[in-house]
C-alpha cells in the first residue's frame, strides 16, 4: 500500500467517523455532556493530527465540523 492510497483510506474513514461524532454528539442531548465532548474531541485532534502530517485540506474541514458543533453541545448550565 502506497502513501496516497493510505491518504485516500484515511480521508475516507475520517470523513465517516466525523460525520458520525458530530451526529451521536448532537442527538445525545440527555446524557452527560462530558461524553458528548469526548464523541467530539477524540476525532478533532485525530483530524489535527492527520491534518499536521498530511498538510491537506481535508483534514481540515472535517476539525472545522467539529469546532461548528462544540457550540451545540456545550453545556450552559451546571450539571448536578
Amino acid at each position: 500500500m502506497n502513501a496516497e492510497q493510505l491518504q485516500f483510506l484515511l480521508t475516507a474513514m475520517m470523513e465517516l467517523i466525523t460525520l458520525g461524532a458530530a451526529y451521536l454528539a448532537l442527538r445525545l442531548y440527555k446524557r452527560n455532556w462530558k461524553v458528548r465532548m469526548a464523541i467530539l474531541g477524540v476525532p478533532f485532534m485525530v483530524n489535527t493530527l492527520l491534518y499536521i502530517i498530511y498538510h491537506t485540506m481535508p483534514f481540515f474541514y472535517l476539525g472545522v465540523i467539529l469546532v461548528i458543533c462544540l457550540p451545540v453541545v456545550w453545556s450552559r448550565r451546571k450539571s448536578a
